[in-house]
């Protein structure tokens, strides 16, 4: 028996512990999912949370055969999208980087680069946006993508390829020729 698959059937059978280094383990690329996909560190640690209860809830039914980090990133991006379809009550509110932390020109323009890479990312459709961020952003596997999208490896590539063309065409459009390139 795998470390980890140890550590869920310990989880499984109660052990508070055993929970706890689940989420020590993974909590950090289950943020980055959410805050790919949701944009703010609030919404994503809000999201995170809502996840601990949910897999909390779940774990007993989790088959061990199968990978935890794809099954935690499934139940990850499920909340984030329940999360984008309720209205919202908030503004989205971007603080100025470079105004208060009195960063150099050049961090200037990588952190308006960082957010209109995220202006981008939004006006792409779920899945291949999705897609995008498990892959591309995130390193994932395809196969591990894959299954925590809940789609076959064809469909993401798919999904990937679409994503990738239209995320390079909203780019070119709001980033300048220098950053982007030819």
């Amino acid at each position: 028996m795998t470390d980890e698959v140890n550590l869920v059937a310990r989880a499984q059978a109660g052990e508070a512990a055993a929970f706890e280094e689940i989420f020590s383990r993974h909590g950090r690329a289950l943020y980055q999912v959410a805050f790919a996909i949701l944009g703010r560190p609030e919404d994503a640690e809000d999201a995170l949370q809502d996840v601990v209860v949910r897999v909390l809830r779940a774990l007993r039914q989790f088959d061990r055969r199968r990978p935890l980090i794809a099954w935690l990133k499934r139940i990850m991006v499920n909340e984030c999208y329940s999360r984008l379809r309720r209205p919202r009550h908030s503004e989205w509110v971007e603080a100025d980087c470079a105004a208060t932390d009195g960063l150099p020109h050049r961090d200037t323009a990588s952190a308006e680069t960082v957010q209109r890479v995220r202006e981008a990312l939004e006006t792409l459709p779920p899945r291949p946006r999705e897609a995008v961020v498990l892959v591309g952003f995130n390193g994932m596997d395809l196969m591990a993508a894959a299954e925590a999208m809940g789609c076959s490896v064809g469909a993401l590539k798919s999904y990937l390829h679409r994503g990738r063309e239209k995320l390079k065409s909203r780019l070119r459009e709001l980033l300048p020729p220098e950053v982007t390139g030819p």
